[in-house]
């Protein structure tokens, strides 16, 4: 699945919410603050009181790929109120590579570092250890999985 580019999600302003599960944007002077989804679609928009937005998009995914396209488009946009990545197949922390290749999750950032792997981090100002082993910081299993095997 293709992602939309960001002037494109910037660009519709929604006034109404649907029922179909999305993946939504709340936008702020041209931002997207916060990416999230919703089986139910825009029934979940109103419970984000502590969120300052100006409006809000959408889009519409199967239900089957509402985790991962939020995912993407978390890693995507970066937005600073998304505190943690949404569980996935597709993105391990390094906690959780290192467990299944039975490292460290030092050995497995430095694995990265050394092979340029990208590890996607939320904005957060975690101490490095808690950063890594949380789910404010993820990388491709598919990527990783080449190199050490």
């Amino acid at each position: 699945m293709k992602l939309l580019t960001k002037e494109v999600i910037l660009k519709t302003k929604r006034t109404k919410t649907e029922s179909s599960p999305t993946v939504y944007f709340l936008i702020k002077n041209n931002e997207v603050v916060y990416v999230g989804r919703s089986i139910q679609g825009m029934a979940r928009i109103h419970t984000h009181r502590n969120i300052n937005f100006n409006y809000f998009n959408f889009v519409y995914v199967l239900e089957e790929l509402l985790r991962e396209t939020e995912l993407r488009y978390i890693i995507k946009f970066t937005p600073k109120y998304n505190r943690i990545f949404p569980k996935s197949n597709r993105y391990k922390t390094p906690t959780e590579l290192g467990t299944f290749f039975n490292l460290t999750w030092e050995e497995v950032i430095k694995i990265c570092q050394k092979h340029k792997v990208k590890i996607h981090t939320l904005n957060n100002a975690m101490p490095e250890k808690y950063r890594y082993t949380s789910r404010v910081a993820v990388i491709d299993v598919t990527k990783f999985t080449e190199i050490v095997s």
